[in-house]
């Protein structure tokens, strides 16, 4: 019996609850709503009882035993809210970490590659920053929509072909191994190491994302914690109708502590999904947008500083009197042939093969540099 009645309890509040919904001016609605329903009822039970008592019906009970239960009644509700809140702060910093690393990221890929200028180098920086951004929102669908997290997560609910782990390895790749094919001079390896790190701190904060959305609370802690809290709450009117004898401050202590529990517990439930389109969730889509028009403002000012500095560094790193030696052997001697056209500079070396095999040419062109 106590079963039943238990699960009775927990669909029926739940059902109730459910009507709450995602949206921020229907969950006010909801929300004033359904709670003023519950604070009303409790006080009209109330009024019931001491309709009761004052013509001899006494069905109160003894307070002592409800104050017990109310030590165990406040744990839970104030543990609960805690969880939730711990819970929405964990969110709030894992996906600050995460945005703000990709970002990060970014301006690395700009900066160790700044003196590359070839239409090769721009292209594999075209295609690190499109990859970037790719994974950014493919990060945001996820956590906006519980049902892939799960799936991920533990492959149950809808299936779905984005996954930002292999996203992450595809740039991982492209980072790694193909700058070695794009750019006229291979990345040092704390360079790339320092890519790959940003990248990693990406992958532990979307991890950690995964696991709040894809990971609820314990099915008997919510269960339990609620009953508990509902068959409290609507006991309050026995047992205090039997210790005061004033209608008034009955119906008053009646609205206060049904409207303190049973918000709290509305507030633990709205916390416990931080994901949603709310205005107190996170607003994962402006964060989303705060961080491409980072990347897109770090992009413009590597585009400024190019056209700024471009030439006196290409004049420096090709000079005539600069020789370039590895392994103590001299590799190439860079010459540097300026264009007299206003507005244009073109850097071109040409060096031998330690063999002689073959000469390579390299041309730069600053005039359409773009990120």
């Amino acid at each position: 019996f106590h079963g039943w009645v238990r699960h009775y309890l927990f669909y029926f509040i739940n059902a109730q609850l459910a009507g709450l919904g995602r949206n921020e001016s229907q969950f006010r609605q909801a929300f004033a709503t359904l709670l003023s329903r519950y604070c009303l009822a409790n006080c009209a039970l109330a009024g019931l009882i001491y309709y009761l008592r004052e013509n001899e019906v006494h069905v109160t009970f003894s307070g002592e035993g409800h104050a017990l239960m109310s030590l165990m009644v406040s744990y839970l509700v104030v543990s609960k809210v805690y969880l939730a809140f711990d819970r929405y702060m964990n969110a709030r910093c894992a996906t600050g970490q995460a945005f703000s690393t990709l970002r990060e990221l970014h301006e690395q890929v700009l900066t160790f590659t700044a003196r590359n200028l070839t239409p090769d180098a721009q292209a594999w920086r075209e295609i690190a920053k499109r990859s970037i951004v790719e994974l950014l929102l493919m990060t945001i669908s996820i956590l906006k929509d519980e049902r892939k997290a799960i799936y991920l997560a533990r492959a149950e609910e809808t299936k779905t072909n984005e996954d930002p782990m292999s996203s992450a390895q595809s740039l991982r790749l492209h980072l790694y191994v193909r700058s070695d094919t794009y750019l006229p001079e291979e990345l040092a390896l704390l360079e790339k190491s320092k890519m790959l790190d940003l990248l990693n701190v990406y992958l532990a904060a979307y991890r950690e994302l995964l696991k709040l959305a894809s990971t609820p609370l314990p099915f008997p802690l919510v269960q339990m914690g609620r009953t508990f809290l509902f068959l409290w709450t609507f006991t309050i009117p026995f047992a205090l109708v039997g210790i005061v004898d004033e209608l008034y401050s009955v119906i008053l202590f009646v609205f206060f502590l049904t409207y303190g529990f049973i918000g709290l517990e509305f507030v633990s439930m709205k916390m416990l999904h931080p994901f949603g389109d709310s205005k107190n969730d996170l607003n994962l889509e402006g964060m989303g947008q705060a961080v491409m028009i980072g990347i897109d403002r770090d992009a413009q000012a590597f585009k400024d500083f190019v056209l700024k500095e471009g030439p006196v560094l290409m004049e420096r790193r090709y000079s005539p009197k600069l020789v370039v030696a590895r392994d103590g052997k001299n590799k190439y001697d860079p010459v540097f042939e300026p264009n007299t056209s206003f507005g244009q500079a073109t850097f071109t070396s040409s060096y031998a093969e330690p063999d002689g095999d073959r000469e390579h040419h390299q041309g730069h062109s600053y005039e359409a540099m773009g990120p």
